[in-house]
């Protein structure tokens, strides 16, 4: 397991503490402020890099994590990438970790395509898709992925915010332009829609399902 910290560009935000038993609160800041654990990182925590944590045993991984990013934040650190394989354990420690007062976000692998613009498994994508989004538009975040995932190209914080579309209820909006701008965002025009990324015309209504929805 590694955990890397990176300079806050733009995070999500996510802090339970508040919503914690007042006895497992008390045992978590008992631990940050722990003259051991300070120590050991403090110059991690101020420096960034890298931090390996070789000798844990898997039923602490939940609660050592949240200790540790609560030690990172309460030093002015914004976004931390926690680096974990096997991926099948990312959903538990996101939860175990949100039991002691730290969202993570799980970033899941880039799913194989099974041909040209055609994922393997669509909702796996939309997932991604959707914490790359979280991960451009906010200004805090703990990230859970493996390292393959860490390692994949994806699109930069600017480009997903450029390509975002906004509709708030009330709008006017030209139903020939918004299929046209549906288009150019890579959407699929057909009859009935029936999966993400497709939108259809019937009469006056547009039925449109994102690909992150």
């Amino acid at each position: 397991m590694k955990i890397r910290l990176r300079n806050p560009e733009s995070l999500f935000t996510g802090n339970a503490v508040s919503d914690l038993d007042k006895s497992a609160h008390a045992l978590v800041r008992r631990a940050v402020t722990h003259p051991d654990v300070v120590q050991r990182l403090a110059r991690w925590a101020d420096g960034g890099g890298e931090l390996r944590l070789d000798q844990v045993a898997a039923a602490a991984h939940g609660f050592v994590l949240s200790v540790i990013c609560h030690a990172a934040k309460d030093r002015g650190q914004s976004r931390i990438w926690i680096l974990h394989d096997p991926p099948r354990d990312h959903d538990r420690l996101s939860a175990e970790m949100e039991l002691w007062g730290m969202d993570a976000l799980v970033l899941p692998q880039l799913p194989d395509e099974v041909s040209e613009g055609l994922s393997a498994d669509p909702e796996a994508l939309a997932v991604r898709q959707s914490v790359l989004d979280v991960i451009a538009r906010s200004e805090r975040c703990v990230v859970i992925c493996a390292t393959t995932a860490w390692t994949t190209p994806a699109p930069s914080p600017e480009v997903l915010r450029s390509a975002r579309i906004r509709l708030t209820q009330g709008m006017r909006i030209d139903p020939q332009a918004w299929c046209e701008e549906l288009t150019n965002h890579g959407h699929e025009r057909v009859p009935i829609v029936s999966a993400r990324g497709q939108f259809s015309v019937r009469g006056g209504m547009v039925d449109w399902f994102g690909w992150q929805s």
